[in-house]
């Protein structure tokens, strides 16, 4: 779930690094330079901003000075999962 002062959408992360991430999706009218929260797991909310928008496509670069230790964990988690699946294939 990607949520802002605009709306709340659904959307899948296509890509993520440490640092941001890319997101699809049924998104909420956002504009590049919003603020956004981004949840899909109880307790773990990931603050970033808009930075670029193209189509149904939105680009977030993460707040990582503002994260819990739980969503910079979590994070963490997930890149190196994606680095594991992606050198698999």
């Amino acid at each position: 779930t990607i949520a802002s002062a605009r709306g709340t959408g659904t959307a899948t992360c296509v890509d993520i690094s440490m640092t941001g991430a890319r997101f699809a999706g049924q998104l909420p009218p956002l504009q590049v330079g919003d603020e956004v929260q981004i949840t899909g797991e109880k307790n773990i909310a990931v603050p970033g901003t808009v930075r670029w928008i193209r189509e149904d496509n939105i680009g977030v670069e993460f707040k990582v000075a503002e994260m819990t230790a739980a969503a910079s964990n979590r994070l963490r988690y997930l890149v190196g999962k994606g680095r594991s699946m992606a050198n698999a294939a």
